[in-house]
């Protein structure tokens, strides 16, 4: 479902992108019409165009690899090469689509040829945006900060820690959702009291103790990796593979009345919960 939703989200936002895109481009290029309709336009406004041309695209670029990022950070993603691949491949060929057929339409050889040379370098620009954006997240924000704060992407791409009061701010948010996921995890549990039979347990406590968990998961998805680093470098590993994979496989055995994955994710999360209390630096909220 996860994947389904990430393709709906590209396809839609492919088709907004499109739309301002082509808006924002054909403002540029109304402003600069007058230089580059001469016989020798300018290299200026030539300059001038490709620049506007290529930061259009490589906000386009910095969105993809947002929802990439924000989608394999999820803890029941585990396939995160598909959802790379694909937002690479749907980043690249909007392009194309955008400029579908333009090359046929052109008045001239000459003019189909500096078509598909226009259609070239814009792809090598999101192609190159996309690898820079992915391996180095922080980039984005000097271009593009306005727009991943905004849409609120900017948790999911790491930013290095900087100082200041916003930083401040980030990570004091960062660390209440941490506690709070931990602490709606410890109510969900108290609901069991350590009986995995889900016949002795009553209807409404099973309730919730699922609900509980799903908020706990929802919390977890405002914790960066960055920020858990802070407190211990391990910390980060051991809450995805072990604290928010043994919620969401006990969360499935509650779902499939399966005795087995209760065991399994309460023994997932009690590891985390021995390296968390074993911890040497600050404790950030006590597991049980």
């Amino acid at each position: 479902m996860n994947f389904i939703f990430f393709i709906l989200l590209l396809f839609l936002a492919g088709f907004a992108a499109g739309f301002l895109i082509l808006l924002g481009l054909t403002a540029c290029t109304a402003l600069l019409h007058p230089f580059l309709k001469r016989e020798n336009p300018s290299k200026s406004a030539l300059f001038i165009n490709f620049f506007f041309s290529s930061y259009f695209w490589g906000l386009w670029a910095c969105f993809c690899v947002g929802l990439t990022m924000k989608f394999t950070q999820k803890p029941e993603v585990t396939w995160d090469w598909l959802y790379w691949f694909f937002g690479f491949v749907w980043c690249a060929s909007q392009v194309e689509w955008m400029s579908r057929g333009a090359e046929f339409t052109s008045d001239s050889t000459e003019e189909a040829l500096s078509i598909m040379r226009m259609k070239a370098r814009y792809v090598l620009v999101c192609v190159a945006a996309f690898l820079i954006f992915a391996f180095a997240p922080n980039l984005t924000k000097w271009p593009y900060g306005w727009f991943i704060n905004g849409t609120g992407l900017a948790k999911h791409m790491h930013y290095e820690v900087t100082e200041g009061d916003e930083k401040e701010t980030v990570i004091n948010s960062e660390v209440l959702a941490f506690r709070k996921s931990i602490t709606l995890r410890n109510e969900a549990m108290s609901q069991f009291e350590n009986e995995y039979d889900l016949t002795k347990i009553r209807k409404s406590d099973i309730e919730s103790a699922t609900r509980l968990l799903n908020q706990s998961l929802e919390e977890s998805n405002s914790v960066s990796e960055r920020t858990l680093t802070l407190f211990d470098e391990e910390l980060p590993f051991q809450y995805r593979e072990k604290f928010l994979k043994g919620i969401s496989l006990f969360r499935e055995g509650i779902n499939a009345k399966d005795d087995d994955m209760l065991v399994e994710g309460q023994n997932l999360m009690n590891e985390f919960g021995d390296f968390y209390t074993k911890m040497n630096r600050q404790k950030v909220e006590p597991f049980h």
